[in-house]
This record gives structure tokens, C-alpha cells and sequence, in this order.
């Protein structure tokens, strides 16, 4: 209420502390509905006394006040226009009576306090509706099926739907459902349409939100990238915070139909990539930031010709107990997340740290055309020619005498140096202060820019070093810059 007040202009800032310091909310006001003179008084004793101040106060009402009580309903006359986005007057309505029950006594948090992976977990169990972004009408048509056109919803107590989306990503797919649903002659809520001119987010989007009979947050790998982000604070993600307050809503009116997710595909180039980042293990599970994590763990490139057909020219890149396979000749996402298991039957541990593979005609031949595939003080051999495991599991210590460490993070096939050294020692301009995995494109393949290249990663940041002259080729950037559509960012 306090906000409201404060948004109304410069005339009103002065009420502000006075109806934080008397915790008068829109509970407080509903229940003066009807008796004029007990508002006046309340009006009074909070120090507005202007009756231009209280009949707009009373104008607004409507957005703060709990769902049901309008602003005729205090008998007070108005000068000020309807506040409605659709210019609708207010009349009771079957939606009404469901919105009241569905929203009755739900207090939000002002913060996030929900992990993103635990909404997600729950999110995901929900039947979605598949939405390609060149051609809508199959997703929209669907979405009618849900909505009931006998609800008597205005567009001014009571909305259809709620579009929930990330604007920076998502803005022109929910503004063409809005006017797709609106010609379809439903009362849609979209921020852009709807919100009042000086109303802030949280009470505008608050007020939608209870007063909608369906909410569809539209879900795309964009949209979802800060959820994927262990290293920020998700207390402020707003869009996170609506699916939070969706499911509360959810879970009031013990309502399982409430939500509807909408899967929002990607189009790279003429292929049309279905939403598939289900997989949970990808999402942060604590609000807080974390500290520096890694966001990839190893990495396996097959040798030129070597093994099925599949495995050419592609690097598996693995975090955790996930791998996924990124296309070096084009140089894009080529297959999303899947669990290690499915993909490599036999390999004995639950995630990869690192692999080798010796160059051909080096080394003996035991290591011909054979990965060496790292995990803790362990490793195992995987046989690349026909994608099999071959043998393990191994501790490091005794299949690689003489190694100084206990478990290795990354390798590099380069010209051999001396012994352990720092990284900062031998590698002079290298801007991290550890490496976690390596690419190196094999001759041949790729884009030029990546020849006599070597990618290294660390944390969610990589460099890249031209093997030709021994030295820093590019300043640091971000993997989700760099990468467009590697899963684990």
C-alpha cells in the first residue's frame, strides 16, 4: 500500500510513513468496504486529509485491495478514470467467485526464497504445450482448449491467463499470444498491456497474477539460463519468483490444472530444437550465489576417422553425471544433456574429470586409439574405435608411476614440459589461476579461427591459446558468450 501511495507523485510521499508505521495494507482497507465514514476517519488519522488525495487513493485501490473487493465497493465518488488496462467496468462473475477461492489468504515473499531447481523439479512434472516461435496457432489453439469462455473474466477483476516470460528473450513470443488469445476474445494478462502507468512491478504483477485463471510461463533455454547459473544470487530473479507464487497459488486452491508451461522451441538455422533442459541436475539448487564452480569437468575428442561415424569431428563434454556433444565443423550445440550412463553403458564411475588420448603413432600400442578416462584418483580405458569401454577401473597412482598429483582435472596434448610447475610459470598471460578442461580441434576441422587453437576453460569463463606461437590469442570471455547453447551455463 505504502508503495502504491508512493508512486502517485511527489504530493504523496509524506503518507508513506505513515501507513508503514501503522502496517495498513489491502486487508485493512477491504475491510472498510461499504462504511464511508469509518474510511474518512482512517483517511484522517493517517494524515490525508485533502479529499482530492483520498478519491485518488481510492482510484487505485483496486490493484493492492484482496481479490473481489473493487473500488466501488467504498461508496466514496471518483473524479479519476478507470484504472482497468482494458477499459472494462468491474461486474461480479462465475471467474470471480473461483479467483477469490484459488488466492484467499496467500501472502508473497517480497524475495525469491524457492531454489530454482526445486520449481523446476515441480515444473517439469507438469504437462506442457510445445510452442515453435515461427508459427504459434498449433500452441494458441491448444492453450483456447484450456480456457473456459463462460467464466466471465473482464479483463479488469478477472484475466483468462497469465503470460509469464523473461523479457529480454522472450518479449515477442508473449506479446503475439496476447494478441492471438485477446482476437480469440479472451482477457489475456501481459505486463506490457496491462500494467498501470506508476504502478511498480510487484504490486502490478501481484494483482495480475491473483486474478488470473491459468498461468502459462513460457519456458525456453533463454529464459532458464539464470536458473542454470550457480554463481548468481536468484533472490531477485523476478520471473523465477512469479512461478513461485504460481505454485502457491497452486497449492491453495488445490488446483493441479492452475499451471500450463509452455515449451518455447529454439530455431538454429532451418532446425527447429524442442525445449529438452529437463534435466535437474543442470539448475542451481540454492538461491545464494555459490562460489566458483565448475561448468565443465572433461572433455573427449576421437581421432581424425577414428570410430563410429557419430563421434567425427565432435567434442563430449561432460559436468557432472552429463555429458553432451558439441558439432566442431559448425560449431554448435549438436546434442543437449544425458546422463553418462545412457550414453557410455560400462563406464565404471559417475563422472568424467578428464580424458587423454595419445596422438597417433605415439606412445605404445596399448594407447592406440584408446581414451584414458579420469575420476577421482581413478581411471579407465575406453576403447574409440567402436565406443566401447575396454578396461578398469584403475588407481591413478598405480597405472601412471611418477605422477605428482592425486587426480587430474584436465590434460593437454602439447609439446612435453619438465616436471610439475605452476601454471602462472609456464604459461605467461594465461588470465586464470587453474584450468578445467581443454579443447583442441583436430587439423582440419572447424572454423579457421579455431586452428593452432586451444580453448581452457575455467569456472564459467575461457581464453583461448594459439599453440602456434605459445601465447594468449583472446581475453577471457564467458562460456554462455562464446558457446551458444552448451546446456551447462
Amino acid at each position: 500500500m505504502a508503495e502504491l501511495v508512493g508512486t502517485l507523485g511527489s504530493a504523496y510521499e509524506g503518507y508513506k510513513a505513515a501507513i508503514l508505521s501503522n502496517g495498513v495494507d489491502g486487508d485493512t482497507l477491504s475491510s472498510l468496504a461499504g462504511d464511508e465514514k469509518s474510511l474518512i476517519e482512517a483517511f484522517n488519522d493517517l494524515g490525508i486529509t485533502k479529499k482530492l488525495h483520498q478519491k485518488v487513493i481510492i482510484s487505485k485501490l483496486p490493484l493492492v485491495l484482496p481479490i473481489g473487493t473493487s473500488k466501488a465497493s467504498f461508496d466514496v465518488p471518483s473524479t479519476t478514470a478507470d484504472v482497468s488496462c482494458h477499459g472494462i467496468t468491474p461486474a461480479p462473475s462465475p471467474a470471480l467467485s473461483l479467483v477469490q477461492k484459488q488466492t484467499g489468504g496467500i501472502r508473497f515473499p517480497e524475495k525469491l526464497q524457492v531454489p530454482p531447481r526445486t520449481l523446476m523439479s515441480r515444473m517439469f512434472l507438469i504437462q506442457g504445450i510445445k510452442l515453435d516461435p515461427s508459427d504459434i496457432k498449433p500452441a494458441v489453439a491448444k492453450i483456447v482448449a484450456r480456457l473456459d469462455r463462460r467464466s466471465g473474466c473482464d479483463g479488469v477483476n478477472t484475466f483468462h491467463c497469465f503470460l509469464s516470460y523473461r523479457c529480454a528473450v522472450d518479449a515477442d513470443v508473449a506479446e503475439k499470444l496476447y494478441w492471438m488469445l485477446k482476437s480469440e476474445g479472451f482477457f489475456p494478462f501481459l505486463d506490457k498491456e496491462c500494467l498501470v502507468s506508476g504502478m511498480s512491478w510487484r504490486e502490478g504483477f501481484l494483482s495480475g497474477l491473483q486474478r488470473s485463471l491459468l498461468f502459462l510461463p513460457l519456458i525456453s533455454r533463454a529464459a532458464l539460463a539464470p536458473a542454470r547459473n550457480f554463481s548468481i544470487d536468484h533472490s531477485g530473479d523476478m520471473v523465477l519468483l512469479e512461478h513461485s507464487m504460481a505454485f502457491q497459488v497452486m497449492d491453495v486452491s488445490n488446483n493441479p490444472s492452475f499451471i500450463c508451461p509452455i515449451h518455447v522451441a529454439q530455431r538454429v538455422g532451418s532446425d527447429l530444437h524442442n525445449f529438452a533442459d529437463f534435466e535437474l541436475s543442470l539448475y542451481a539448487d540454492s538461491v545464494e550465489a555459490q562460489v566458483c564452480r565448475r561448468v565443465i569437468e572433461g572433455t573427449l575428442v576421437f581421432p581424425p576417422e577414428v570410430g563410429p561415424t557419430y563421434a567425427h569431428n565432435m567434442v563430449y563434454m561432460f559436468l557432472h553425471d552429463l555429458y553432451c556433444k558439441w558439432n566442431l565443423s559448425k560449431d554448435f550445440l549438436q546434442q543437449g544433456a544425458h546422463p553418462i550412463k545412457d550414453g557410455w553403458s560400462g563406464y565404471p564411475f559417475s563422472h568424467v574429470d578428464a580424458t587423454l588420448v595419445f596422438p597417433s603413432g605415439v606412445g605404445p600400442d596399448y594407447a592406440c586409439n584408446v581414451a584414458y578416462m579420469f575420476c577421482g584418483d581413478s581411471y579407465c580405458k575406453w576403447n574409440l574405435v567402436d565406443d566401447s569401454f575396454l578396461t578398469g577401473a584403475r588407481k591413478i597412482k598405480d597405472g601412471w608411476p611418477g605422477y605428482p598429483f592425486d587426480h587430474v582435472d584436465a590434460t593437454l596434448v602439447y609439446p612435453p614440459g619438465v616436471g610439475a610447475r605452476k601454471i602462472k610459470d609456464g604459461w605467461k598471460g594465461y588470465p586464470f589461476d587453474r584450468v578445467d578442461a581443454i579443447i583442441v580441434y583436430p587439423p582440419g576441422v572447424g572454423q579457421s579461427y579455431a586452428h593452432n587453437m586451444a580453448y581452457m576453460f575455467c569456472g564459467d569463463s575461457y581464453c583461448r591459446w594459439n599453440l602456434s606461437n605459445d601465447s594468449l590469442s583472446q581475453e577471457p570471455r564467458k562460456i554462455k558468450d562464446g558457446w551458444k547453447g552448451y546446456p551447462f551455463i
